[in-house]
């Protein structure tokens, strides 16, 4: 047979074969319905579905949720021209775009964002502000920025060298010094108290209730390492506590009179006695590392007192600003302000 022929008969064998469009199409027909016969839940999902939607849309539309106010006064906006940090604070601030019976904002009030006129800036608007303020100060003092990073550096390294294993406690206050009785004639003219008082308290013995007593003094940490604290010592002002925190050798005992003198002392003038004492460099004991080298509380004190260098920062002062924000209302501080409007 020619090869032309066979190709005749083989196309039109694979016609005959081949079904037809419309047969294929009743066949995917007949398959759908037989499906939905069979699975009547889902047929009915499928039916009732669009019709609930397309109701519940109807009576939406047909509503009047309109609310007639007599006047209404929307917060002004800053365009991008005016900046970019007003121009986010004013998106911020003005997000739910509310209605407003009187004028808040704008030419009338002379303020964007803000109705008091008020610095209650949004905490994001013045971290930015703050630290630009700090780049500034980067940019005119980098000796001083320079050097404080040092210091912070070298603090870091030395706390985070210190073993609590290998850390000698002294038995008593007086063998933190070479000479305890130029200790106590030092305290006791800062503190204005006699020397022996301050000779007996040098011979006490710190108990684990007295760092308790120090650990739970209610007031601000920062404020508390730049001794600006004016509360009083409580187990001073207690019997029981201070009996519970100081230990005396036998012979020696803290007389009410003495107590009631120790308890009028604030907190800040005992932290600037240790400050005082400890810059005494010719009257230092020593402190015990875990590398087992020695090194002066002078020198730490020194490097405490550096650090005294942050609040002359301006990002420190930003954050001494929002140290008394709480954590239930962190997040309307963050958007619009200390009253929530900018």
């Amino acid at each position: 047979m020619p090869e032309s022929e066979k190709d005749q008969v083989t196309s039109h064998r694979i016609t005959r074969v081949k079904p037809t469009f419309w047969r294929q199409f009743r066949w995917l027909l007949w398959k759908n319905i037989l499906v939905k016969k069979r699975q009547k839940v889902w047929l009915t999902i499928e039916v009732f579905g669009p019709i609930t939607f397309f109701i519940i849309l109807a009576l939406i539309r047909t509503k009047d949720f309109t609310v007639i106010f007599p006047q209404c006064h929307y917060d002004s906006k800053a365009l991008p021209s005016a900046g970019l940090l007003p121009f986010m604070h004013s998106m911020l601030c003005s997000i739910s775009n509310e209605c407003k019976l009187s004028p808040s904002t704008g030419d009338e009030m002379r303020y964007i964002n803000n109705v008091t006129g008020k610095e209650d800036e949004s905490l994001m608007v013045e971290f930015f502000h703050y630290s630009t303020l700090q780049l500034k100060w980067i940019g005119k003092h980098p000796r001083q920025f320079r050097r404080l990073m040092t210091e912070i550096t070298d603090f870091s390294n030395i706390t985070a060298e210190l073993n609590m294993i290998n850390f000698v406690m002294p038995k008593q206050f007086s063998q933190l010094f070479l000479n305890s009785s130029r200790a106590a004639h030092r305290s006791a003219s800062s503190l204005k108290l006699s020397p022996d008082l301050t000779a007996k308290l040098l011979s006490a013995s710190p108990q684990p209730e007295f760092f308790n007593q120090i650990s739970h003094i209610n007031y601000n940490t920062m404020n508390m390492l730049f001794g600006s604290s004016d509360e009083t010592l409580p187990m001073m002002c207690s019997r029981s506590l201070f009996e519970k925190s100081l230990y005396f050798p036998n012979g020696i005992e803290i007389s009410n009179q003495e107590l009631n003198k120790l308890c009028k002392i604030k907190v800040n003038d005992w932290i600037n006695v240790v400050m005082k004492l400890q810059g005494d460099t010719n009257n230092q004991a020593s402190m015990l590392l875990l590398n087992g080298t020695s090194i002066p509380y002078s020198y730490l004190a020194t490097k405490l007192l550096n650090l005294m260098r942050l609040q002359e920062q301006p990002l420190f002062k930003g954050i001494q600003k929002w140290s008394n924000i709480g954590m239930e209302n962190i997040y309307v501080h963050i958007l619009g302000g200390v009253n929530g409007k900018g």
